[in-house]
């Protein structure tokens, strides 16, 4: 009668029974265990690298970005913001940042507030800060990393010419390609150079580094090379090739997929929130 009441197996009652007759009380057992920390060493990862591109982003920027990079993941606002605290990032002061982005020209937000690792500032690098230029260039596919080149200096039109001439003649003759690319300048002097060949070119709209997956492998190697000091034996461009060499197959599909994710906002006009 009493598991008909209750709704409840009588195994259970019988348990239930036992743990009252050993303890003297009933104490609920917790379920699931703790659920905050849901997310994997991946899905971490992918938080750490959005809030390192961009890191005026919100709680709720991070969680739809999050799902819609892992649509079967089923975790809470709250979840993920518990994790960025795991991760070492807080909330700080900010340097106003320009964003050049949305709009028929180009919007600007000015955000006071950044997220930044626990115990550094909240600073986002602008072009008027210089530093010793070094030159990197890198093609990518679903495939990884296919091609990189690394110099002091600057780029000019020829040296990416050459680059890529070396890449077209690495790829198979009869198996077209598509090169996307920013709409930088350098590379529209590319243009005539791949019309030639079994490949096309397609340069993305002005501000737009979030359809660019190469955007993201830049942001892993320039934290990888950061990451460790160089010792009296090594140089900067020897860290970065290196750095170019942990980034893997997987890595370079689950960006791509990231760039595709807004592809549908991006035709249908709509605004992009990162």
């Amino acid at each position: 009668k009493v598991s008909h009441l209750f709704h409840l197996a009588p195994s259970t009652i019988q348990s239930i029974v036992k743990r009252f007759d050993e303890d003297d009380r009933i104490v609920l057992k917790p379920r699931g265990g703790d659920k905050r920390l849901l997310l994997n060493d991946m899905h971490r990862f992918f938080l750490k690298e959005l809030m390192k591109i961009n890191p005026t982003i919100t709680i709720n920027e991070l969680y739809q970005n999050l799902i819609e990079r892992f649509p079967d993941l089923e975790v809470s606002r709250s979840t993920v913001a518990h994790n960025i605290v795991k991760l070492g990032f807080t909330l700080k002061k900010l340097v106003p940042v320009v964003v050049k982005r949305n709009q028929d020209t180009i919007i600007v937000q000015w955000k006071e507030y950044g997220r930044a690792p626990r115990g550094k500032p909240a600073v986002k690098e602008v072009a008027t800060q210089r530093g010793k230029n070094i030159t990197i260039i890198a093609a990518m596919s679903g495939n990884g990393i296919i091609k990189t080149s690394c110099r002091l200096g600057s780029t000019t039109g020829s040296i990416f010419k050459k680059f890529i001439k070396k890449l077209i003649s690495s790829l198979p003759p009869n198996n077209g390609k598509i090169f996307i690319m920013n709409n930088a300048s350098i590379h529209k002097q590319v243009k005539q150079i791949i019309k030639k060949t079994p490949h096309e070119v397609i340069f993305l709209p002005t501000y737009s580094p979030f359809l660019n997956p190469i955007e993201i492998v830049f942001s892993k190697v320039k934290n990888l090379v950061a990451k460790h000091p160089l010792d009296s034996q090594e140089t900067i461009l020897g860290k970065i090739e290196e750095a170019f060499d942990k980034v893997t197959k997987q890595d370079c599909r689950g960006w791509i997929s990231h760039s595709l994710s807004y592809f549908g906002s991006c035709l249908n006009k709509e605004r992009i929130e990162m």
